[in-house]
């Protein structure tokens, strides 16, 4: 009798619950605790909303191209960060892919543009496809560098010491590569004729069994610091450029897992996953130290970052972005908070304009007051 009694008061117990459930929501997975009063620091200039999910922002002189997960690259005049205007497209030359990444330099005629399935190279000027496509489709981060110094190919053997457009990938499946775009010169008669040559000159350079996450530069062209998730950070001299042939200088264990990079002075600044910022002394890329973590509460894993001058912006995958003063570059002061769901990507431009795009809000412009 008392088993039947309790089942038949069970209802009665549930629906208060569900009654609550109901009018205070069930809520949000990943509400974030700023840890002090927001917008002190920023001014919100503008936001553009894309047709797609926006994916990642780069600003290159006067022009904006934002990346969505869509068909083609927006192409925006940002003269004035708070009134971009859309100027031109670039339509990508497959069915159906999602555009991820975007890079280029100003020394280069050429645009890199990341796909779900490949990577394409088109002309700066014409916005035109150039020819040049290169494999990796599980792409964790692209650094495009225009190398200006003398460079021997491996499959020549002859220098090259006018422009070298070289596109550097970390992949799910490639590990670490690297894609050259250079301009040969030929003897035709008593004059010289010249074309574009391309070739993958690094492929599937990883270490041990961790695929490499972020990149930076760590000194001139050919030293690299790679994210290598829960192994930290490490230090790779990529001058060999023979395929699968690097060689690892040294490693800094994190406390968390290393994502995305940057460097600044002789310091890594790094997107260590749930551990928060860490920082690193990368004056000798032989010996790379791990200085310290900086966490703060509401912080679920940070993805994402960038740096210029004392600015440090840190993405938060599910909350937004976090804004550091870098003045002390070993104790880095936080200042403010940006919140929006589920960004994707975050730069720092001129300065103090940042670039935040999201899949909530498409591209929101900043400018920093710190």
């Amino acid at each position: 009798m008392e088993r039947h009694g309790l089942l038949r008061t069970a209802p009665l117990i549930l629906i208060p619950l569900l009654l609550a459930v109901l009018l205070t929501g069930c809520g949000e997975p990943n509400d974030p605790v700023i840890p002090v009063d927001s917008g002190n620091h920023y001014e919100k200039l503008t936001v553009i909303q894309t047709q797609a999910f926006a994916e990642d922002a780069f600003v290159q002189g006067d022009e904006l191209y934002l990346s969505q997960n869509f068909t083609d690259v927006l192409v925006y005049d940002f003269s004035n960060p708070s009134n971009p205007s859309l100027i031109n497209t670039i339509t990508i030359n497959q069915e159906e892919p999602s555009v991820r990444r975007v890079g280029l330099t100003s020394e280069s005629p050429f645009i890199a543009v990341n796909t779900s399935l490949n990577t394409q190279v088109f002309w700066k000027d014409s916005l035109n496809y150039a020819g040049y496509t290169f494999g990796s489709s599980g792409v964790l981060d692209m650094m495009v560098i225009t190398r200006m110094d003398s460079v021997v190919l491996q499959l020549d053997y002859h220098n090259h010491s006018v422009q070298v457009f070289a596109i550097l990938l970390t992949d799910k499946g490639d590990n670490l590569s690297m894609d050259y775009i250079w301009r040969d010169c030929v003897a035709a008669g008593d004059s010289f004729s010249s074309f574009w040559n391309s070739a993958r000159v690094i492929s599937q350079a990883g270490y041990y069994t961790r695929n490499p996450e972020g990149l930076a530069v760590l000194n001139g062209y050919d030293t690299l610091a790679v994210g290598l998730a829960d192994l930290g950070v490490g230090a790779v001299n990529i001058s060999y450029m023979f395929r699968n042939d690097v060689e690892w200088l040294s490693i800094a264990d994190t406390p968390g897992e290393a994502t995305h990079l940057t460097k600044a002075g002789d310091y890594l600044y790094v997107a260590d996953g749930a551990a928060g910022l860490a920082i690193i002394d990368a004056s000798n890329p032989i010996d790379l130290q791990y200085v310290k973590n900086f966490d703060t509460d509401g912080l679920d894993h940070a993805i994402d970052i960038a740096i210029s001058g004392k600015y440090l912006a840190l993405l938060d995958q599910y909350d937004g972005v976090l804004f550091f003063d870098i003045s002390d570059p070993v104790n880095p002061e936080f200042m403010d908070m940006y919140v929006i769901r589920e960004p994707t990507s975050v730069s720092i431009v001129d300065n103090n304009i940042v670039l935040i795009t999201s899949v909530e809000e498409g591209l929101a412009v900043l400018e920093l007051k710190y």
